[in-house]
C-alpha cells in the first residue's frame, strides 16, 4: 500500500487520514509545519474583543481552518451583527464546525484575492485574522474596494522538525508520497528532506504548486481545486490511472 505523508495533526488530519484509507492509501500524520501566537498578542486579544462587542466591525475575514482554531480555543463570540466570510471550502467547514455561521465565500478559487472579490460592498468595517506570514492580497484587495480593513495577525506560523523515523522512511522511500498544502509546508518538507530522497509531491492547487517549485521540490500531482478531497482524488488517480478514484 502506498504511503502519504499529512503534513498537519488534529482534526483536520485525521481527516485527510480518512480520505487517503478511503482511497486505498495508508497515512502517516508528520505535521511539518506548526502554530504560535502572534508576535502582537494583545493587539489580537483587543480586536477579538471588539469582535465580540459588534460595535467596530461589521465584517470578519477568515483565511485558514488555523485561525479558527484560534477563535474556538479562545472561546470568541462573534457577535450576530458581524458577517463571517471564509476564503474557501475547508475554512468554511471549520467554521461551521465551530457553530460560526458563515455569510459568504468564494464560488471557486479559494484565495485571498477571490475573497476580495465576492465581499459585499454593504459590509465596510472588516476584520482580517490571519498568519503572520500571510499574503498581503486580500487586505489589499479590500482596501482598494474601499473597505475600513483592520489586519490582525492571529498566529505565527513555523516549521516543526519531522521525526527522526519519519526522515528515514522518506529517504528509503516508505513514505512514498507528501501532501504539501500550502508555501510553509512546501518550504519545510523541502528544507527536511535528505539529499537524493524524492517522494512524489502532490499539491493543494496550482497556486501552492508555484510555492513547492520554488522551494525546490519537484511537483508530481496538482489539484485542480483548492479542497483535501479533491487533493486526494488526484493522488489517487495518479497513483492508478486506470481506476476511478471519488474518495
Amino acid at each position: 500500500m502506498t504511503t502519504v505523508l499529512v503534513p498537519r495533526g488534529g482534526a483536520w488530519g485525521d481527516r485527510v487520514a480518512a480520505l487517503l484509507a478511503a482511497a486505498g492509501l495508508d497515512a502517516v500524520i508528520a505535521p511539518l509545519i506548526g502554530r504560535e501566537p502572534p508576535s502582537d498578542p494583545a493587539r489580537l486579544t483587543r480586536a477579538l474583543a471588539d469582535l465580540a462587542v459588534g460595535a467596530r466591525y461589521d465584517g470578519l475575514a477568515v483565511t485558514s481552518a488555523a485561525t479558527v482554531d484560534v477563535l474556538v480555543e479562545r472561546g470568541v463570540t462573534v457577535s450576530h451583527g458581524v458577517r463571517v466570510g471564509a476564503v474557501g471550502a475547508a475554512t468554511a467547514a471549520a467554521l461551521e464546525a465551530a457553530a460560526i455561521d458563515v455569510a459568504f465565500q468564494p464560488a471557486a478559487e479559494a484565495s485571498g484575492e477571490a475573497l476580495a472579490a465576492v465581499w459585499p460592498a454593504a459590509v465596510r468595517r472588516v476584520l482580517v485574522l490571519r498568519s503572520e506570514i500571510g499574503g498581503p492580497q486580500l487586505v489589499a484587495g479590500l482596501r482598494d474596494r474601499g473597505h475600513e480593513v483592520d489586519d490582525v495577525a492571529a498566529y505565527r506560523t513555523v516549521a516543526r522538525e519531522l521525526a527522526a523515523g519519519t526522515r528515514d522512511a522518506l529517504a528509503t522511500g516508505e513514505i512514498t508520497a507528501a501532501l504539501v498544502t500550502s508555501g510553509s509546508v512546501a518550504r519545510s518538507l523541502a528544507s527536511q528532506l535528505d539529499t537524493g530522497s524524492t517522494p512524489l509531491v502532490a499539491c493543494l492547487g496550482p497556486l501552492t504548486a508555484a510555492d513547492a517549485r520554488a522551494a525546490g521540490l519537484d511537483v508530481d500531482v496538482i489539484a485542480p481545486e483548492r479542497t483535501v478531497e479533491s487533493l486526494v482524488s488526484a493522488l489517487a488517480a495518479h497513483l492508478s490511472p486506470s481506476e476511478e478514484v471519488r474518495p
